[in-house]
This record gives C-alpha cells, structure tokens and sequence, in this order.
C-alpha cells in the first residue's frame, strides 16, 4: 500500500483558513478522553514544556497547559494559530506559536520533554520524516505521543477510509496503518511503550458541515457508504439513519 495518496491533495493551509474558526468549538477536537489519556501517559512534571505538533486551534496544547506544562504549538495554517492564541489567551495559558511544516520543524534538537500530534499526521506529505523530527526534538527520556485515526490492515477497508475521508476533506493525505507507524516509530529510534486502540462515532452530517465539503463530494461520500460491502458496513458500523460510521482510532506513546 502506498504511503501517499495518488488522488490530488489540496494545501492543508488553504482548506483551514476559511473554516479555522470551526475547529475551535469542534467537540471531537474540544473534547474527548483520549486528551486526558494524552497527559495522563506523558506523566509530565510542572513546568515541562510541551511541542504539539499541527495544534491548529489548539486544544491538545491547552490540555497539557492545564496540567501544568508550558507549550509551543507549531501548524502550518496562519489561521489556525490565530484561533489557538485567542482560546489560550481566554484561558489565561501563554501559547508561543511556532508556523512550519512537522517533516521540517524549526526547533532545537531535544528542546522538548514531550512531543504530541493528535488528528493531524493523516495530512502530513511524509508521515515516516515527520516522526524522525518529532524524535529529533524530544530530549534523550523523553516521550512522543501520537494520537490519529488509522486505516485496517485489510486493503479494502485502508481504500474505503481513506477515499471517505479524502471526499470529505481535499487536504486529507492518508490514514496510515498501525504496522506503518510502529515502523516510523522504530526507524527513529523511538521505542514503543503503549498502544491504545479505540473507536470513535462520526454523526455524518456535522462531520461534512464542519468541513464545508462541496456538495458533490459529499454526495459522493454519502454514496460510498451507502454502497459498502456488507463486511465493510460491519467493520466501520455505517448506519444510514442517521447516517454516521466508526472511525478506528490508536494512541501510540514512545520513547526516545
């Protein structure tokens, strides 16, 4: 299976400016358990400081800020940060802002305690040279965190996913698989401790909305659902009413 998309891939900074601001009030994004179970494996003393790798609005950060780590978010999308600044400064948190790309981030060697990219690697163009950057960053102890959706190992369902997801969204690379990321994780040098597996219940039609996806993609997304195979239905429990699926979703935490 190849490790980028063939289908054209839109800037992720051109398809976040207009709809930044969703992502702030965006609950999958907001909330969720796995952003507590994020500090909770990075076990982080005060004043850690913390790189969230594509923060957009931020989220991810704050939930570390909140626990008491300092952080840089780095995304490549103006607005994005912009979004991020204004939340942390209503929660009294200090954001330092970082615009750069994760397969060439523009900070020290170990400079960090932690290293965290949640639902954002499926964007990146070099997924395996973005995770060789975040280990490049992290101190020698410290503990890179990836928190993604991820495609089955099965070639049927990686298709499935991924074209539902590209559909939706023209800046969406690829969701990798597991097998993929533990050997990222391994040719960095980075030595795998946990691995949490989970799923994560998409309502269809705010999902497109957040998105802004054009009618015809939608239609077109909308359609691939509907015409599943009955394993695949099975194995994304796609509903038609209301019409949702499962996104597979994975935790990885390593060592450097």
């Amino acid at each position: 299976m190849s490790e980028t998309s063939p289908r054209p891939v839109r800037r992720s900074d051109e398809h976040y400016t207009p709809i930044a601001s969703a992502y702030t009030t965006s609950a999958i994004h907001a909330q969720g358990a796995d952003l507590a179970r994020l500090v909770e494996l990075a076990a982080l003393p005060a004043g850690a400081l913390v790189l969230d790798v594509g923060t957009g609005t931020g989220h991810t950060g704050l939930a570390f800020a909140a626990a008491g780590a300092k952080f840089v978010g780095l995304d490549m999308t103006r607005a994005m940060l912009a979004e991020a600044r204004g939340l942390a400064t209503t929660r009294g948190v200090v954001f330092s802002p970082a615009l750069g790309v994760a397969e060439a981030l523009p900070l020290a060697d170990g400079a960090f305690d932690a290293v965290v990219c949640r639902y954002c690697a499926h964007h990146f163009n070099d997924v395996g040279a973005a995770i060789h950057e975040m280990a490049r960053v992290v101190r020698p102890g410290g503990i890179v965190l990836l928190d993604d959706h991820i495609a089955p190992e099965d070639d049927a369902a990686d298709e499935l996913i991924n074209r539902l997801d590209w559909l939706r969204d023209p800046s969406h690379r690829r969701e990798p698989r597991l097998s993929e990321y533990e050997r990222w994780f391994s040719d960095a040098g980075l030595r795998v401790t946990t691995i949490e597996h989970r799923r994560e219940r998409i309502d269809a039609d705010g999902w497109f909305a957040r998105a802004q996806t054009a009618p015809e993609r939608e239609a077109d997304a909308r359609e691939l659902m509907a015409t599943a195979t009955p394993a695949l239905r099975d194995l994304f429990a796609i509903t038609s009413s209301p019409a949702g699926f499962d996104l597979h979703a994975v935790i990885i935490a390593a060592r450097r």
